[in-house]
């Protein structure tokens, strides 16, 4: 199998991660109502999704990697990429990336994609590692890792700093809001931008 895929799945059950998710769903629920559709942007094999199923919110996602989409059971999965989004202008309420930005091949254009995809005032939702964060802990990331709470990615484009990352959004999103989180504190950025 191949070890990005396998990567990916491990990932998945991390513990941080499922906080994380469950934090994702339920800031898109917030802004949501039942019968309204979410596209996640790099959404992998998560599978992560209940409570949204559970309040009617229909799951669409995306990812580059078949073999990942192949796990989820539920909504709508393709393949594609966040910079070439397969789906009509405004097609969903909301749309979040997690973890999954630092990836994008061309993180502008792709937001560009996502913000064609949303819904007039459509809520776009971000959470990415956070680069002053890795700038900080430099020489100590061997030891994080080897207690849990760092895990290093190989496959990452670019790391963003909350600056770099608001400059990079604002142009297709009005209102922004940021603020830090991880189990050390800022170690991860959190986005929501609602559609100008």
């Amino acid at each position: 199998m191949n070890s990005y895929i396998e990567k990916l799945r491990s990932h998945n059950g991390r513990r941080d991660y499922r906080i994380e998710s469950k934090l994702m769903q339920q800031k898109i629920l917030g802004a949501m109502s039942a019968g309204d559709r979410v596209l996640d942007v790099g959404c992998g094999a998560s599978g992560l999704y209940d409570d949204l199923w559970e309040a009617g919110v229909g799951v669409y996602g995306t990812d580059p990697g078949l073999e990942l989409l192949q796990a989820h059971q539920r909504g709508l999965f393709v393949a594609g990429t966040a910079e070439g989004l397969p789906f009509p202008d405004q097609s969903f309420g909301a749309a979040y990336s997690m973890h999954s930005l630092a990836h994008f091949a061309k993180p502008e254009l792709g937001l560009r994609e996502i913000a064609r995809v949303l819904k007039p005032d459509g809520k776009l939702i971000i959470l990415t590692p956070n680069a002053n964060f890795e700038r900080v802990i430099g020489s100590m990331k061997k030891l994080l890792e080897l207690v849990g709470l760092y895990h290093p990615d190989g496959t990452v484009v670019e790391h963003f700093t909350p600056t770099s990352l608001v400059e990079l959004i604002a142009p297709y999103f009005g209102e922004i809001t940021m603020s830090g989180c991880g189990l050390l504190g800022k170690q991860r950025i959190l986005i929501e931008a609602w559609k100008r």
